[in-house]
């Protein structure tokens, strides 16, 4: 017989992870939203995030949250590396140029991950990491629940700072209008530089969260930005709180798929919703009306 507590269980374990998907998703959408550049070695970022966060703990013994210290900054400049010497250059070029380098970007990280950890999967060794809660009667997986709690505070952290500093409305104002914000004096590239930036460190700190509870190997990257361009377009590409709700929504239709249908289908389930919302709302929840 069928128990409806699997549906609540389920439910819950959706929106834990969903949490961790809204905030890779939004590092995706605010590079979009600001440089008008589609970021596939977005994945990528979040997978070498994983393999840090991997080595730190197993060679220090230490819980892998120690890890969000050096890979927030390491994020962070890295994409600050990358818009500066590969995106900066061919930011005026057509979009399909834009594309094959980080398309290119993506096949070379992977390479270089497969060439220091090899093509295994690996997963954490600290055994702490599978502790569970109850809560009213239902079961809650630690690891997913500060996931959850630490993808939702950074996410809410930046949409303060986007809202709030002075280099946040610059950065707004740069989406909203690049020529206009060169005219008022805005240091537009600048902008970019932080604006990847964010938008890479978002990725790590997700791929950071993730690994107490997931696996990791150098092809990982395919799947999350196969999630993230879901969740982003879902929102509305461009939208930080479309791709915060977006993430929510697939997480928990990814974690019921994989209860009421068979394992291997849900991402039919989930791609299928997809497709139907956007047939009703080609922009996206959160998206502006298309003309």
């Amino acid at each position: 017989m069928f128990d409806p507590s699997l549906i609540v269980e389920g439910v819950i374990s959706g929106l834990l992870i969903g949490g961790v998907y809204s905030l890779l998703a939004i590092g995706l959408t605010i590079i979009f939203g600001v440089l008008g550049v589609i970021n596939f070695a977005h994945g990528e970022l979040m997978m070498i995030a994983m393999y840090v966060t991997l080595v730190i703990s197993n060679s220090f013994q230490v819980q892998p949250y120690f890890a969000f210290f050096l890979v927030l900054p390491l994020l962070f400049l890295f994409g600050v590396f990358i818009q500066k010497f590969l995106i900066q250059p061919v930011l005026d070029a057509p979009p399909d140029i834009q594309v094959l380098i980080t398309l290119g970007l993506s096949i070379a990280l992977q390479n270089i991950a497969l060439l220091i950890w090899g093509p295994n999967y690996q997963s954490l060794q600290v055994s702490r990491n599978q502790s569970v809660i109850h809560f009213l009667g239902y079961v809650v997986s630690v690891p997913r629940l500060l996931a959850f709690i630490g993808a939702l505070t950074v996410s809410g952290l930046l949409l303060v700072f986007l809202k709030k500093s002075n280099l946040g409305k610059a950065i707004r104002a740069c989406a909203d209008n690049r020529e206009g914000a060169l005219l008022i004096g805005i240091r537009v590239e600048r902008v970019f530089l932080v604006t990847f930036g964010i938008g890479a460190a978002c990725a790590g700190v997700a791929g950071v969260f993730i690994m107490p509870f997931f696996y990791t190997s150098p092809h990982i990257g395919l799947t999350f930005i196969l999630i993230s361009f879901v969740v982003a377009i879902l929102g509305g590409l461009g939208k930080i709180e479309g791709a915060l709700v977006g993430g929510l929504i697939i997480g928990v239709v990814e974690s019921l798929g994989g209860i009421l249908a068979d394992e291997s289908i849900k991402q039919i389930i989930t791609f299928s919703l997809f497709i139907i919302i956007l047939f009703f709302k080609p922009s996206g929840l959160f998206g502006k009306k298309l003309r």
